[in-house]
């Protein structure tokens, strides 16, 4: 398991990110981050649940968001 993911998503105009986010969460992902890109176009980038300890740190000692 990588310990970060980047996905494209393309909301369309109706949005609804949320079974992408579910998608994720069930293999060990948690949202971190949001990126626009264009209207509709999204970059969704998750970390692993697996990688990230106690303390707020990803296994390489980078801090990260919760």
């Amino acid at each position: 398991m990588s310990p970060y993911r980047v996905v494209e998503y393309d909301s369309g105009p109706e949005g609804g990110d949320e079974a992408v986010k579910s998608e994720w969460a069930d293999k060990g992902y948690r949202l971190d981050q949001v990126a626009r890109r264009s209207t509709y176009e999204w970059l969704l980038i998750f970390s692993s649940s697996a990688f990230i300890s106690a303390k707020g740190k990803s296994a390489d000692g980078v801090c990260v968001r919760g």
